[in-house]
């Protein structure tokens, strides 16, 4: 069985960063593994280097060619996984903060209160709740600056870092005028606090899991920095 050359496998990997944009390297040298099998297939079946390069590579176009919606600039293939995760968080999010909504709500039928009647409460938990969400926003974008990424996992980590930065406002944006009601605005709805409680839950766990991820993929950065 024909096995390729180092130069071969050179060619392959230098094609996919110029023509592809594909500077992943974790990502990079999976494909490398893949497409390079594909090609020694194609050579043991009697065609030359060129053209099998030209064949596997005609089939991987698709997939290699750049992302013009989600993700910009990425290529699709990955720009898909990382639209599938992104909904996959998102849903986690989602389910650990309705579970903090039915404990608030559970919490008031036992007590038999009503939190959001209370202006104290309202202002000491809202204001220290956007304390608590900067403070973790803040601390993972320090976390940020301090490794450069090199892998397709950790960019896509710092990608939904940044962009989580709205949600911030979210929370803001419901509890906010519910604080200034003593000047007389405030939201007239009775669900206020289960929405806020709903967002904050959702933005504190996603903190508190992006760091955990992201502090284990900076480990990794090590290794593919030796073997860039």
């Amino acid at each position: 069985m024909n096995k390729l050359e180092e130069q071969h496998i050179k060619h392959i990997n230098q094609f996919l960063i110029e023509h592809y944009r594909l500077y992943y390297i974790d990502v990079r040298t999976e494909l490398v593994d893949h497409i390079a099998s594909e090609i020694e297939e194609r050579i043991n079946n009697g065609h030359a280097y060129d053209a099998a390069f030209i064949a596997v590579f005609a089939q991987w176009d698709k997939s290699l060619k750049l992302s013009k919606f989600y993700f910009k600039g990425v290529p699709l293939f990955l720009a898909k996984e990382w639209a599938k995760e992104r909904w996959i968080r998102f849903g986690k999010n989602v389910v650990q903060g309705l579970l903090a909504v039915v404990v608030l709500v559970l919490m008031e039928r036992i007590l038999s209160v009503r939190f959001d009647e209370s202006d104290w409460f309202v202002i000491l938990f809202g204001f220290s709740g956007i304390g608590l969400i900067a403070v973790l926003y803040l601390h993972n974008m320090k976390v940020l600056q301090d490794t450069t990424i090199q892998t397709a996992r950790g960019t896509f980590l710092r990608l939904e870092q940044i962009r989580s930065f709205s949600f911030i406002f979210s929370v803001s944006f419901v509890i906010i005028p519910q604080m200034v009601r003593g000047f007389g605005y405030s939201w007239n709805i009775d669900w206020y606090l289960e929405l806020y409680v709903f967002l904050f839950t959702m933005i504190v766990v996603d903190k508190i899991s992006w760091y955990r991820e992201y502090r284990q993929e900076r480990l990794l950065q090590f290794k593919w920095g030796k073997i860039k």
